[in-house]
């Protein structure tokens, strides 16, 4: 893959994290609210690829929007 893509998805991966971590919500929490399995979110959190449709799903937990995401991981 794409080396650039990678490093932004590693960024993303890290702000999602954070936001989760801000919210003070476990895995499990934030599975139960994504609607996502725990092993999707532990591999998302794990090196996983974030699709543009799991951000969607991911920034409506975090009542906000996917470019806002973006906008903190630069």
């Amino acid at each position: 893959m794409n080396k650039n893509f990678m490093e932004i998805n590693e960024k993303l991966r890290k702000e999602i994290i954070r936001l989760r971590l801000e919210k003070k919500m476990t895995k499990k929490e934030f599975s139960e609210k994504t609607g996502f399995s725990y092993s999707k979110i532990r591999n998302i959190e794990n090196n996983g690829i974030v699709s543009i449709l799991d951000l969607f799903y991911i920034a409506e937990v975090f009542d906000t929007y996917p470019s806002q995401i973006f906008k903190n991981i630069d």
